[in-house]
């Protein structure tokens, strides 16, 4: 027991980093491009295999941790029981599981490893970076290039994204974690990223995505504000670098955009154009940049149903909820909404009230509460940890990051209780803020102001 005891020791953590690699770029390949969704089951169903695994190491090496009910992870602990205790009171119990395991990875491993080895886990966010990147590139290049678009949702453009929606949500985030790596000292990779940024923004544009330009709005308000805030010195940097970022924003939206558009019609709409020619009347391809209003209003009142009608379903079921894998049938009785596994009920606070009821989401809700209680606590020797390891550009892009995802779930439902690419980039973003405010590094020393009294401080659990 005591040599098999040993082995745990040695390769659980290298079991658990493998996990987090196959969460975060399956999430991205599998639910993010096109065409990808069949290799989802057997992707699922490794992870679930390693998952087991996992717990399983950890149950023979465990160890007593006296601050473990003081910390996050008992919170998330928590959760995860009020979740199982959703499943085995409502049907579907089997796709409930899965839904609930892949939760549990997020959860449990993207949380902890990004808390507790957070340069690895940016690593890991840099090689998906460079990822998101080339297949934005690609998109963008093959279509317009080479003349032949990937794809086309209601006059959306999206590249090799699954839809519209998707792809402006993958972009945005890749434009905040480029906003965060700003700081490599590497010049190369500065140009990359400021290149990547604007890339993602063009994609952005194509993508006609409303709700993924406000959380990319979001992000950017909220990194400037939090920088400003903690380092005065760098306010002005903050704001500069916000201003060249809605200024290349604008750029593209108002001069390159509206000439790929142009492009993009005369590949899509050529037919009708020559139809039209034929018939010498005026063509209707110029008006595509510009999405229908009347689509524009059949989508708001399609999203506004969808939260009365899940709001009615709430109250049905108010405390212990239906279950994730209920949701359509919940939601709506006489038709089961085929967007609801993609798109939901467009809120992820309702969804979570109607599959996992007040419980559940009292019981999330106490995850980021306990991080916000933990961050007062620590504020002082947070700032002091910040100037003093220089790591002041990562806290601030990763509370920004989870703060815009808040926001973004307002307008979508896909940040958590999914194996979504923004669920799993929940679970990171909100480890990447728990490892300044709790995490295990030691971060340093910093003289008071007074040049007398000496801080010392490590992110344990208090």
């Amino acid at each position: 027991m005591k040599k098999v005891k040993f082995i745990c020791e040695q390769y659980v953590d290298m079991l658990g980093i493998l996990i987090a690699v196959l969460t975060v770029f399956s999430s991205f390949f599998i639910t993010g491009l096109f065409g990808m969704g069949k290799y989802g089951t057997l992707i699922n169903y490794t992870l679930c295999g390693l998952f087991f695994v996992y717990i399983g190491m950890l149950l023979i090496i465990r160890k007593k941790n006296s601050c473990f009910y003081k910390s996050v992870e008992f919170y998330i602990c928590l959760f995860l029981f009020f979740y199982l205790l959703t499943i085995g009171l409502n049907t579907g119990k089997i796709q409930n599981l899965k839904i609930f395991i892949l939760t549990a990875i997020q959860w449990v491993i993207l949380f902890h490893y990004m808390k507790t080895k957070r340069i690895t886990m940016e690593k890991i966010l840099y090689c998906l970076n460079i990822i998101i990147f080339i297949v934005t590139f690609i998109g963008i290049v093959y279509c317009f290039l080479f003349n032949h678009p990937v794809s086309n949702f209601a006059e959306r453009h999206c590249g090799f994204y699954e839809n519209p929606n998707t792809g402006a949500i993958i972009c945005a985030i890749s434009i905040a974690i480029s906003m965060m790596f700003l700081s490599f000292k590497n010049t190369w990779n500065r140009v990359f990223l400021i290149i990547n940024i604007v890339f993602q923004l063009m994609m952005i544009r194509l993508c006609l995505s409303r709700a993924g330009v406000i959380m990319l709005i979001a992000f950017l308000i909220l990194y400037a504000l939090i920088v400003a805030c903690y380092h005065k010195k760098k306010a002005i940097t903050a704001i500069r670098n916000l201003i060249v970022v809605v200024v290349v924003f604008l750029f593209i939206y108002n001069v390159v955009s509206p000439k790929l558009y142009h492009l993009r019609d005369l590949i899509l709409y050529q037919p009708s154009a020559v139809l039209n020619v034929l018939q010498k009347e005026e063509t209707a391809g110029s008006n595509v940049s510009k999405r229908d209003e009347k689509k524009a209003t059949d989508s708001d009142n399609h999203r506004m149903n969808l939260l009365i009608s899940g709001s009615k379903a709430f109250l049905h079921n108010p405390i212990i909820g239906v279950g994730q894998a209920n949701l359509p049938k919940a939601v709506n009785e006489q038709m089961l909404l085929q967007d609801l596994e993609t798109g939901g009920v467009h809120n992820a606070y309702l969804q979570m009230l109607i599959s996992n009821g007040t419980i559940g989401f009292v019981s999330y809700a106490a995850i980021y509460v306990v991080l916000l209680i933990l961050f007062i606590k620590k504020r002082k020797t947070i700032t002091l940890a910040m100037i003093q390891d220089k790591n002041y550009n990562y806290f601030c892009g990763f509370t920004a990051l989870t703060l815009s995802l808040f926001v973004y779930g307002l307008l979508e439902s896909v940040i958590v209780l999914s194996s979504s690419f923004p669920a799993v980039i929940m679970a990171i973003s909100a480890g990447g803020v728990a490892s300044f405010i709790e995490g295990n590094e030691s971060v340093g020393k910093e003289l008071s102001t007074n040049g007398k009294e000496t801080v010392e401080y490590h992110h344990t659990c208090i």
